[in-house]
C-alpha cells in the first residue's frame, strides 16, 4: 500500500505535489512534548494565543494599513488638484473674458492626464507602449520580487529562518501568485476570502482530530471513528456547497479540507495534526496551511501597496475625469457637426466614440465595486466612492442621451441642411451660439461635480465648490429659457410650426443636446440635495452582518447537486487511487484529484467554459511542472558538491524572469490569463528546494508523473459531469435573447402610456439584465464544442446583441420623453396626443414592432439550428418575409410629418415653454427620429441575416 496523502491542493486548488510541507513532527509523542515544554496560557497552548493574535490582530492590521494608505493617497491628490486649481485661477485673472456671451463661463475644463507611478511613467514608458501594457509589467515586477524573496528563502542561509517554522515557502508564492490581483480592492477581497476559507477548514480540522487524535488506524474500517468522519466530512462539504460563501473561499475550504479528510482516513499517515485548543503548534501540518496562507495574502498586499498603491478606486477618480471631459467634447462636437457640412464618416466616428464611454462606464462600475474593499465606504475615500457611484448611474443615462445625439446627427447626413433647398433653413447654424450657451456651462457643471466627488470632501465645509456648482446650475437653466426663445423666433411664420422633414432632426438634436444637459442638471441638483447625510454606505460590521445574513440565498439545487457529486467522485478516486501496487498510475490516499476539482467546479459552471478552463489548467500544471523541474533539475546537476546549497546567479535570474514572465501572461491576457498563473504557481512548486542530494535521489520524475495523471482524471471527471448534466449555452443564449427582444416589444407598444419615470427605469434595468445574461452565456457558447453540428453563428450573436441593445437604448429613452413628469408633462402629453392622432404614426409603429419580432425570430430560429438544412415552416416564412419587406427607414416618414404638422397647427406656438424639453414640436422630432434610429439598427440586423448561408441560397434560387 502506498503512504502519499498528498495535499496536491493548496490556495486555489494548486498541487504542492512531492514538495507538499506537513509540518515538523511526524508522530504525536514528540508534538506533546514539544506543547507540554512551551507551555499553556489559560485553557489553550501558547501556540493558540498567538495564532489568535496573528488571525484577529493581523486582519485588523492590514485593513487598517489599506484604509489609511487609501485615506492618504486621496488627501495628497486632494491636495495637490487643490494646489493646481489655485494657481488656474490665478492664471484666469490675468485673461481677457469680455468676449464671452451672457451664459457663458469663464471656466472650461481641460483634459485631465492621469498620472500612473514612478515604474510606469519613467521605465516600461507608458505614453509609449501604453498605460495597459505598463500596468501590467509593473504589477507582474511586483509579483515576481515577492516570489523571488520567497525563492530565496531556499537559497540562502541566512534566510533559513523562513524554512524552519512549520510551512512551506513554496506555498506563499502559491498564495501570492492566486492573490495579487489588477487593484488594491481586488487583492484585499482576494486575501480575506482565501483566509477565511481555509480558516474554516483548519477549524474543522480539529475539530476531528479532538475527538480522533489518531484519525483512523489500521483494520478499523466502520468503526466509531470512520462513520464519524465521513459524516463529519459530507456535512462540510454540503455546508460550503449550498450556502452563499464567496466562490474563492469554497474552492480554499473544500481543496484543504480534501487534505486534512485524506490524512484522517489514512492509516499509514505520519502528519501530526492540532487536537484542539490545547494542543495548537506551529510545527503541525494544519497551521502550515494557515500560516503559509497569511503570510502569503500579507505579502500580496504588501506588493499591491508598494512603491505606489494600485487603487481601484484612483482608477475610478482617474476614468470618471476622462469620461466626463471626453462627453462635453464629443457633445461640443455634435454641435459643430450640425452646423456645419460634414460626411457621414464623421457620424460613425461619433457612433464609435458613444460605444466606447460605454465599455469606459462599465470599467468604471467595475472599479467602484472593487474600492469597497479600500475605503470600506468610511471617511473622505467612502464619500468619494459613494459619489462616483451615484456618478456612474448619471453617466450611464447621459450616454444615452449622448447615443440618441449621434442617431440624430446620422439623419443630419441624409438631410443635410446645405443642400439646395436648406441655406434658408440651416436651424442650428443659427442656434448655434445658443446652443454652446447651454452646453458650456453644462460641461463645467458635470466636470467641476466630477472633480469635487474624486476628491471627496465634505459638503458644505468647502461651500466655494458648492456655491460654483450652484451658479452654473443657475447659469445653465437661464440659457435653456435663451435657447428656446430663439428656437420659437426662429420658426415663426412657419407652417406646422417648423416641422418638416428637412428641420426634423435639427430640432432633434437640438433637443438631444437640451436634454443631455438638462439632464445632467437635474442628476447633480439631486445628488447636492442628498448631501453627505444622504450618502448610503456599508461600513465593515454592516457588511459582515448583511454576508451571514445572505448565506442561505441563491441555493440552486440542480446545480449544488452535480458540484457534490463532481466532488465526492474526485475524492472517492483519489482515495483508492488508480492502479494497482506496484504498478499505480497514482497511488491511493491522494487528494490531488477533489483538491483539484474543487476549483474547476465553482469556475466551470458549463460547457464551454468547464472545457477551456480544463485545459487551461492541463497546460498550466504541465508546462509549470516540466519548466521548474528542468531548471532545479539542471541547477543541482550543475553543482553536485553543493550539498544542497543553489547559489549560481544565473540560474537565480531565471527564476526572476520565468516568474515575472508567467505573471505577465496572467495580467495581460485574459485568454491565457489561467494558463500563466498555473504556470507561476507549479514552477514554484517543482524549481524549488533546500537540498540537491534530496532531489537527485527520491523518485522525482514518477511522483511528477503521477501528480499530473491525477489532475488529468479530476480535469476528466469535471469535463464529463459538466457535459452531461448542463445545460447547452447555446439554448441559453438565445433564450435570454428571446427575453430581450419580448421586453423591447412591451415597451415599444406602451408608449401610449404615460406612466411614471421610475416605472420605465425600472424597464430598463430588466432589459439591462437580460441583455448581460445574453452576452455572457454567447460568449460560452462560442466555446462549445458542436460535434457535427453547424457552428456556432458568433457574427449574427454579436450583431444582434449590439443593434438590439442600441434600439433597447433608443426605445427606453423615447419611453422617458414619454413619461416625463413635472413641468414637462402637459407638454408630454400634448406631444403624444398628437402623435397618436396620425393614423400613420401608429400604423408604422405596429409596422415596426413586426419587424421586431420577425427579424427577432428569424435570428433565433438561425441560432437554433444544429444544421444548415434544417428548415421548418417558421423559418422559411420568415425568410420568404424578409425578403419580400426589407426596409430602411420608415416607410412613410413624409406622410407622419404632414399628420403630425396639421396636428401642431391646431396647438399653440409654444412660447410658453421654459425648455426644448417642454417644447411640443421639439419633443414630436424627438419621437420621430428615435423610431426612425430603431428602424435603421433593425435594417442593419436584416443586413446581417442576408448574411447567412440560407438566405443567399434562398436569393439565388429566387434569381433564377
Amino acid at each position: 500500500m502506498g503512504n502519499s496523502t498528498a495535499r496536491l491542493e493548496p490556495p486555489h486548488a494548486t498541487t504542492y505535489g512531492m514538495h507538499r510541507y506537513d509540518g515538523i513532527f511526524h508522530n504525536r509523542t514528540d508534538a506533546i512534548a514539544y506543547i507540554d515544554k512551551q507551555g499553556h496560557f489559560g485553557f489553550a497552548s501558547r501556540d493558540f494565543w498567538i495564532v489568535v493574535a496573528i488571525c484577529w490582530g493581523g486582519t485588523l492590521l492590514s485593513l487598517a494599513v489599506v484604509y489609511f494608505s487609501v485615506e492618504f493617497e486621496m488627501a495628497r491628490a486632494a491636495r495637490a488638484a487643490r494646489e493646481l486649481e489655485d494657481s488656474d485661477e490665478e492664471d484666469s485673472e490675468d485673461e481677457e473674458c469680455d468676449e464671452l456671451k451672457p451664459g457663458m463661463t469663464p471656466w472650461m475644463p481641460e483634459k485631465p492626464v492621469a498620472q500612473p507611478g514612478f515604474l510606469q511613467r519613467s521605465v516600461f514608458r507608458a505614453d509609449i507602449h501604453g498605460r495597459e501594457f505598463a500596468s501590467s509589467l509593473e504589477l507582474s515586477l511586483r509579483g515576481a520580487l515577492a516570489a523571488l524573496f520567497c525563492a530565496s528563502t531556499y537559497w540562502y542561509n541566512s534566510l533559513s529562518w523562513w524554512q524552519n517554522q512549520g510551512w512551506a515557502m513554496t506555498d506563499v508564492i502559491v498564495m501570492v501568485a492566486f492573490t495579487l490581483w489588477k487593484d488594491l480592492g481586488t487583492t484585499v477581497s482576494l486575501a480575506w476570502s482565501a483566509f477565511y476559507g481555509t480558516l474554516m477548514a483548519i477549524a474543522n480540522c480539529w475539530f476531528m482530530y479532538y475527538f480522533y487524535p489518531f484519525g483512523i488506524g489500521e483494520g478499523q474500517a466502520f468503526s466509531h471513528a470512520w462513520w464519524f468522519c465521513w459524516l463529519d466530512f459530507v456535512v462540510f462539504v454540503v455546508i460550503m456547497i449550498v450556502f452563499n460563501f464567496a466562490t474563492n473561499a469554497k474552492m480554499f475550504a473544500l481543496s484543504w479540507q480534501a487534505y486534512f479528510t485524506m490524512c484522517f482516513i489514512n492509516p499509514w499517515n505520519t502528519t501530526v495534526f492540532s487536537n484542539g485548543l490545547l494542543s495548537v503548534t506551529f510545527k503541525s501540518g494544519d497551521m502550515g496551511a494557515l500560516m503559509s496562507t497569511v503570510w502569503g495574502c500579507s505579502i500580496a498586499l504588501v506588493a499591491a501597496l508598494i512603491p505606489n498603491l494600485m487603487s481601484a478606486l484612483k482608477m475610478a477618480r482617474d476614468t470618471v475625469l476622462d469620461l466626463t471631459w471626453s462627453h462635453g467634447r464629443l457633445l461640443e462636437e455634435l454641435i459643430e457637426h450640425g452646423a456645419a457640412d460634414v460626411g457621414s464618416q464623421e457620424s460613425l466616428s461619433f457612433s464609435n466614440e458613444v460605444r466606447e464611454f460605454r465599455k469606459q462606464i462599465e470599467k468604471l462600475e467595475e472599479y467602484l465595486a472593487n474600492s469597497w474593499w479600500e475605503s470600506f465606504d468610511m471617511g473622505r475615500s467612502g464619500r468619494s466612492r459613494l459619489r462616483l457611484s451615484k456618478l456612474s448611474y448619471l453617466m450611464r443615462e447621459l450616454n444615452d442621451w449622448l447615443e440618441y445625439c449621434t442617431a440624430a446627427a446620422e439623419q443630419l447626413d441624409h438631410n443635410s441642411p446645405n443642400s439646395s433647398d436648406g441655406r434658408a433653413a440651416n436651424i442650428l447654424g443659427r442656434l448655434k451660439p445658443e446652443l454652446r450657451e447651454v452646453w458650456s456651462p453644462a460641461w463645467a457643471l458635470l466636470h467641476r461635480y466630477a472633480i469635487l466627488a474624486a476628491s471627496g470632501s465634505r459638503l458644505g465645509c468647502d461651500s466655494k465648490e458648492e456655491s460654483e456648482l450652484q451658479t452654473l446650475l443657475e447659469d445653465l437653466g437661464a440659457a435653456q429659457a435663451r435657447l428656446m426663445t430663439r428656437c420659437c423666433e426662429e420658426r415663426m411664420g412657419w407652417n406646422g410650426l417648423g416641422f418638416n422633414e428637412l428641420q426634423l432632426p435639427q430640432f432633434a438634436l437640438a433637443y438631444g443636446v437640451s436634454g443631455y444637459c438638462q439632464q445632467v442638471a437635474d442628476g447633480i441638483s439631486e445628488m447636492l440635495d442628498i448631501g453627505d447625510e444622504g450618502l448610503e454606505g456599508r461600513n465593515p460590521w454592516y457588511a459582515l452582518i448583511d454576508g451571514i445574513l445572505a448565506l442561505p440565498r441563491g441555493v440552486h439545487i440542480r446545480n449544488n447537486i452535480k458540484l457534490m457529486l463532481t466532488y465526492f467522485l474526485c475524492f472517492a478516486i483519489g482515495r483508492n487511487g488508480l492502479g494497482y501496487y506496484p504498478r499505480w498510475v497514482f497511488t491511493d490516499f491522494n487528494s490531488t484529484p477533489a483538491g483539484t476539482v474543487s476549483y474547476l467546479i465553482f469556475q466551470g459552471g458549463n460547457r464551454a467554459a468547464a472545457i477551456k478552463k480544463n485545459v487551461d489548467r492541463f497546460i498550466g500544471v504541465s508546462f509549470g511542472t516540466m519548466v521548474g523541474q528542468l531548471l532545479l533539475s539542471g541547477s543541482c546537476l550543475g553543482n553536485p558538491d553543493q550539498s544542497g546549497e543553489l547559489r549560481d546567479m544565473p540560474w537565480f535570474v531565471l527564476t526572476f524572469l520565468v516568474f515575472w514572465g508567467s505573471m505577465f501572461v496572467t495580467y495581460s491576457y485574459d485568454q491565457w490569463s489561467y494558463v500563466g498563473l498555473l504556470t507561476c504557481a507549479f514552477f514554484a512548486q517543482h524549481a524549488l528546494a533546500s537540498n540537491c542530494d534530496k532531489v537527485l535521489q527520491d523518485q522525482t520524475s514518477l511522483a511528477n508523473y503521477q501528480n499530473i495523471l491525477a489532475q488529468l482524471v479530476a480535469i476528466v471527471c469535471a469535463t464529463i459531469m459538466d457535459m452531461v448534466t448542463d445545460r447547452p449555452m447555446a439554448m441559453s443564449a438565445t433564450d435570454a435573447l428571446e427575453g430581450f427582444t419580448k421586453t423591447i416589444d412591451l415597451e415599444l407598444n406602451k408608449l401610449e402610456e404615460l406612466g411614471s419615470h421610475k416605472v420605465h427605469a425600472q424597464a430598463l434595468s430588466t432589459g439591462r439584465e437580460q441583455l448581460r445574461d445574453a452576452v455572457a452565456a454567447g460568449a460560452s457558447a462560442a466555446l462549445e464544442p458542436r460535434i457535427s453540428k453547424a457552428p456556432w453563428r458568433t457574427d449574427l450573436f454579436d450583431c444582434s446583441v449590439v443593434y438590439l441593445s442600441e434600439s433597447w437604448r433608443f426605445v427606453g429613452l423615447l419611453s422617458y420623453v414619454c413619461s416625463r413628469s413635472g413641468p414637462g408633462d402637459a407638454a408630454s402629453k400634448a406631444s403624444m396626443q398628437i402623435a397618436l392622432a396620425s393614423p400613420t404614426f401608429l400604423k408604422e409603429r405596429e409596422h415596426l414592432r413586426a419587424r421586431i419580432a420577425r427579424v427577432s425570430q428569424l435570428t433565433l430560429q438561425f441560432l437554433r439550428k444544429d444544421f444548415y438544412g434544417d428548415e421548418n415552416e417558421t423559418t422559411q416564412t420568415l425568410e420568404e418575409k424578409l425578403l419580400h419587406s426589407r426596409k430602411i427607414a420608415l416607410r412613410a416618414k413624409h406622410m407622419i410629418i404632414a399628420e403630425i404638422g396639421v396636428g401642431l397647427a391646431r396647438q399653440s406656438s409654444g412660447g410658453g415653454a421654459s425648455s426644448m424639453l417642454e417644447d411640443v414640436v421639439c419633443e414630436l422630432s424627438a419621437m420621430v427620429i428615435m423610431l426612425q434610429a430603431v428602424a435603421a439598427r433593425v435594417e442593419r440586423l436584416e443586413e446581417a441575416l442576408l448574411e447567412q448561408p440560407e438566405m443567399m441560397q434562398r436569393a439565388t434560387r429566387r434569381g433564377r
